[in-house]
Formats: C-alpha cells, structure tokens, sequence
C-alpha cells in the first residue's frame, strides 16, 4: 500500500500541490499560463481503490485518508465518486 507523500518533481523536499509540482511551482505556473507544460497526474484507480477501502475499514475519515494518501480531501471525494460510477466501491453508509 502506498500512502507516502509524493515529493514534487521540481524541488524533491517539497510535497506534491499539482501536476507535480511543488505549491509555489504550481502557483507560478499558474498564474503565467504554463500549466499545460505539466502533465496532469492522476493516482491510478487500482491503487485507489484497496488504500481506501482498507482506511475506510479501520476507521477512517475521507479527511484522514487523504492526509495518509498524500492527496487532497477534493481529490479522494473525486477519486471516490469515479470509483463508486465504475462500481468498484460501494457508496459508503457513514458519514464522509
């Protein structure tokens, strides 16, 4: 299971914000109309699916599964909703 924080690809002590790059990196990019040089990351499906199945089981909240999965509470809500269309997750009972 991976559930380190992914460094970004222009400075390696930094975490991931976007694309692969650092916050100020990304924030640069974006405000000089670069992003579209980086390419869009997306975590694959199949590692998404059993991280989160195995966090949720044990308790945790989408909130907490993001921290641990090194993405934002956005991304794991997106990343969820496309898994439970593709009916690999069931929707969960709980309370995100």
């Amino acid at each position: 299971m991976t559930m380190a924080r992914t460094p970004a690809t222009c400075h390696p002590d930094r975490p991931v914000n976007g694309r692969g790059l650092c916050r100020g990196c990304y924030s640069n990019a974006h405000r000089d109309g670069r992003l579209h040089q980086h390419q869009l990351v997306r975590r694959p499906r199949a590692d998404f699916v059993p991280d989160y199945q195995l966090l949720r089981s044990v308790g945790h909240t989408r909130t907490q599964i993001a921290e641990r999965l090194g993405m934002t509470r956005a991304a794991v809500d997106q990343a969820y909703r496309r898994a439970v269309r593709a009916s690999l997750l069931t929707p969960d009972r709980r309370p995100a």
